[in-house]
Parts: structure tokens; sequence; C-alpha cells
């Protein structure tokens, strides 16, 4: 509820999540959305949707894990901008969610291999990780 909401607000909480900064969508129906991050920073997630040849339609959502990335391996431009931070867990579901936001459905599955490299941010990950995997 609103008043719930102003509540958090006015006792210091950030309620809401992170604005669409940019979006892209390609002629194949990928979405790629650049969130803005509540300290400016930007981070990327795609959306990818699939329908095979027997009708089964997917969404894959493919997540950044940190903004920028500290390997700089030599055939990735992520690495090349460099590192400011691990993203938090809830960081990393809201690109999910965002994706959800763009094409009006569950996302069916899930891969970091956006920005950053999930292992040196395994505990965010994980905790992401467990509440989109979560049943009601």
């Amino acid at each position: 509820p609103q008043a719930f909401r102003n509540e958090l607000e006015e006792a210091g909480w950030k309620v809401g999540r992170s604005p669409v900064f940019n979006t892209v969508v390609a002629a194949d129906g990928t979405v790629k959305l650049l969130l803005k991050l509540e300290d400016n920073r930007l981070i990327e997630t795609v959306g990818i949707p699939v329908e095979d040849d027997k009708g089964s339609v997917r969404l894959t959502a493919c997540v950044s894990s940190q903004v920028g990335c500290p390997l700089r391996c030599s055939f990735c431009a992520t690495g090349k901008g460099g590192f400011s931070r691990n993203l938090r867990s809830h960081e990393i579901v809201e690109q999910v969610l965002a994706i959800e936001d763009v094409f009006k459905r569950r996302v069916t599955n899930v891969v970091f291999m956006g920005m950053g490299e999930p292992m040196l941010n395994l505990k965010a990950v994980l905790e992401a990780h467990r509440c989109l995997n979560k049943v009601n």
C-alpha cells in the first residue's frame, strides 16, 4: 500500500527499483536494458525470447553480477571499462523483474553472463538465486 511505502521512505528506506536508463531492441526481439543504480552506475541486462520448433516459448534473462569486471579478459569489452563494485542481491533480482516488465511475462531461464564474474560475487549471486527460485 502507498501509505506503507511512504512510511518506509520517511524512515530512510529506498522503495522501488532502479529505473531503465536505456533500451535497445534487436530485430530478433532480444532486448538490452541499461539500468541506473542508486549510485548512478549503469548495468546491463538482456532479455532473450526464444520459440523452439515445437512452439515452446522461453524467456532468458542474461544478468550482471558486478558493475564492470576486475578480470580484464582480452576478449571481453566489460573488463576494458574497469571494475566499480559487486552488485547486491536485490540489484541482481531487479534485473529479472525489469525483463519481465518489458516482455509482460515470466522469465523462464536466468544466466549470469552479463557484466562481471559471478563467482567473484558468490554470496549475492546465491542470495539472488534463492530469491528467484523461491516457491511461494
